[in-house]
């Protein structure tokens, strides 16, 4: 009789020990579960972080180039105007000397016709 007493609670202790150890991994097997949905949400969040962050370089990338590009395209168009500018005024200053030697040239033909009118009288 004692022998079955001993085995039953053997057997008891070993149920017992069994229902402890399964509900250990069970609550294991939660806080794995649980470990692995917050592991794959952050994976995700840094995903998703990391699409608005490149979008976002590219739109302000984009917008850098174009503000580049229509400051070139400024530069480009004032330095033709200047050009055109500096060479109206060359040809202008051209004129404006050929009509003082104009000026001069007939100043001295006037005088000289002058005095060839007083030397002839």
């Amino acid at each position: 009789m004692f022998w079955k007493i001993l085995d039953r609670t053997v057997n008891l202790s070993f149920l017992v020990l069994s229902v402890i150890i399964i509900s250990i991994l069970v609550k294991t097997g939660n806080e794995d579960y649980d470990s692995n949905t917050l592991h794959k949400s952050l994976q995700a969040s840094e995903v998703r972080l990391r699409r608005t962050v490149d979008a976002n370089l590219s739109y302000i990338e984009g917008k850098v180039n174009s503000v580049a590009k229509t400051q070139d395209e400024y530069q480009s168009s004032t330095s033709r105007r200047m050009e055109v500018l500096e060479n109206k005024i060359k040809v202008l200053e051209k004129e404006n000397k050929d009509l003082k030697v104009f000026k001069r040239d007939s100043t001295v033909l006037i005088q000289n016709n002058n005095v060839q009118q007083n030397n002839n009288k």
